[in-house]
């Protein structure tokens, strides 16, 4: 298992997708999953959606490890949850932790020209209150790796592809 951990915008989903085509590494998009469960239940917090988002995400894990024996997911890693779910993972999978950082206004700009169908909304101010906190983020990371507007995402690829395979 791989979770690329990072600030919206860092760049976790286009690597994990690229991850994914040149490796054959099944690529889990946590934020659709959770926008499916904030439609069902909009009327909860978020305290109170959390554990029902980051449950189903967990099922998705589980069905794909049934079919995949690895798996890269994204996350920023700063819900309330997140220790929970981290735990969870990590009693059930062999989790390689990768940090993806990039420039507070490249993730910006990263994340006003996306397509927002598959994200959850969040206003500008609110992407950088959401960066502040992830950045912060400190976990034992098996690779950090920088992803500046211009990066070469091969070699991030590359990277995490070789992280993961000499790791086994």
């Amino acid at each position: 298992m791989i979770l690329l951990v990072g600030q919206k915008g860092a760049g976790k989903t286009t690597i994990g997708e690229r991850l994914a085509h040149r490796s054959g590494i099944i690529f889990l998009r946590v934020e659709p999953i959770y926008l499916s469960v904030l439609q069902a239940h909009p009327n909860l917090s978020p305290k109170e959606i959390e554990p029902i988002g980051f449950g189903a995400i967990l099922d998705a894990v589980e069905e794909l490890a049934r079919h995949s024996p690895v798996i890269c997911m994204e996350t920023t890693g700063i819900a309330g949850y997140f220790p929970e779910f981290l735990r969870r993972l990590q009693a059930s999978y062999r989790l390689h932790t990768v940090r993806v950082a990039a420039p507070a206004e490249v993730c910006l700009e990263r994340v006003r020209r996306r397509d927002q169908t598959n994200h959850i909304p969040v206003s500008d101010e609110r992407v950088r209150e959401i960066n502040r906190i992830a950045a912060e983020v400190s976990l034992e990371w098996s690779l950090e790796v920088d992803n500046p507007e211009d990066g070469d995402l091969d070699l991030i690829v590359e990277a995490i592809a070789r992280l993961f395979l000499l790791k086994r």
